[in-house]
């Protein structure tokens, strides 16, 4: 009878009532945060610490991020070096290799791969932005738009290879099929239409076909 009241007068204890509510606001913390993450498929989020409200679909998406939040990578090794916060990338090697940069988009099969701290760029289709490393606010939309950009920045390319060789000009803006696309390092240029100023070119204006 004694045994039994001793261990009744345990179980009552308030230092053990206090460990047990400590014990499930850890876990109701942790499930809530467990929440803000969405991992699907093999090694997605695997190296994930404390960064929240990411989404990773996709084998080894978002694979090397631990503390960036807001992300979402979706495809094969999308967001795959990631570190930083808000980005956006949708197709297979999208923003494979950024780590730093921030508030990129990319969208298509290796858009924006190269990308390392660039920010606020936007790459839509077949390696829009492949090459581009740290430039920033650059905007492509076409398979290999914009591709060889490096450092340049606020260029905006729209069309198949439109700016495709511009590598470090900046504040350029080609809309149409091949417009720009030999352009490397001039800047300030707007040409609008079909081979529009397919040569290179410093500060010029030009409409139409070539």
């Amino acid at each position: 009878m004694r045994r039994g009241r001793a261990f009744g007068v345990f179980r009552s204890c308030p230092i053990s009532k206090s460990l047990t509510a400590e014990r499930s606001q850890a876990v109701a913390l942790s499930r809530r945060k467990e929440e803000k993450r969405t991992a699907t498929g093999a090694n997605a989020l695997l190296s994930n610490v404390n960064g929240s409200s990411n989404t990773a679909t996709g084998l080894n998406a978002l694979y090397s991020n631990t503390s960036g939040g807001g992300n979402t990578a979706t495809g094969y090794k999308a967001l795959f070096s990631n570190t930083t916060n808000n980005n956006t990338a949708t197709g297979y090697s999208a923003l494979q290799n950024n780590t730093t940069g921030y508030e990129n988009t990319a969208t298509g099969y290796s858009a924006l791969l190269s990308n390392t701290s660039g920010g606020g760029n936007t790459a839509t289709g077949f390696q829009a932005l492949f090459t581009n490393s740290t430039g920033t606010g650059n905007t492509a939309n076409g398979d290999n738009a914009l591709q060889n950009n490096t450092s340049g920045f606020q260029n905006t390319a729209t069309g198949y290879i439109a700016l495709q060789n511009n590598t470090t000009g900046y504040a350029n803006t080609a809309n149409g099929l091949l417009a720009l696309h030999v352009n490397t390092i001039g800047d300030s240029n707007t040409a609008t239409g079909a081979f529009a100023l397919g040569g290179k070119h410093r500060r010029q204006v030009q409409h139409g076909h070539r």
